[in-house]
């Protein structure tokens, strides 16, 4: 543990500190709730968890991109369901935040909210622990799908209507 706190000085000495404050000052910074968590949140908060409230019984959010890593932590520390998301690039976004506790939320809700919020700060500090060890941050270069696919089936169609479009696409190449 003293060479990461050494780890963690040589970060601070290098202007870590000050970066983080530049971000927080930044016009653009306004933290906001994600669609996943926003939407899980509304369905918790209103009681809408149950497999027969989902179409199929599938109990899963989709969204069209996948997962950053925070709304992964997330969905893993959420211990009142079992809905599930796409899975996550791992990418980290400075805007992201949680879901506000009000007023009228009793007490149950909020010793939830604070234990999700713990145990989400706790896999932070070991990803930043793991960071500092291994010199190395996981994630991903692209935050969406990084290929483009158009169905085969949609393919044949496109090959007699659009000459000038792609035939059909596959993960690895597109051919005309």
């Amino acid at each position: 543990m003293p060479e990461l706190m050494q780890d963690a000085e040589d970060l601070r000495r290098m202007g870590l500190d000050k970066a983080i404050q530049i971000q927080l000052l930044k016009r653009t910074f306004r933290p906001i709730v994600y669609t996943e968590v926003l939407i899980h949140h509304y369905l918790t908060k209103n009681g809408i968890i149950r497999p027969n409230r989902f179409w199929r019984q599938w109990q899963y959010i989709g969204a069209s991109k996948t997962t950053c890593r925070l709304c992964h932590y997330y969905f893993s520390s959420h211990s009142q369901s079992q809905i599930q998301v796409r899975p996550s690039h791992l990418n980290l976004y400075p805007n992201w935040r949680l879901p506000e506790i009000s007023d009228e939320d009793d007490a149950e809700a909020r010793e939830a909210h604070r234990k999700l919020l713990k145990s989400i700060a706790e896999k932070v500090r070991n990803d930043a622990k793991r960071t500092l060890q291994q010199r190395t941050i996981k994630s991903k270069q692209h935050d969406s799908n990084t290929y483009s696919a158009t169905p085969r089936y949609l393919a044949k169609r496109s090959e007699s209507t659009n000459s000038d479009g792609p035939a059909y696409c596959e993960v690895d190449r597109c051919s005309r």
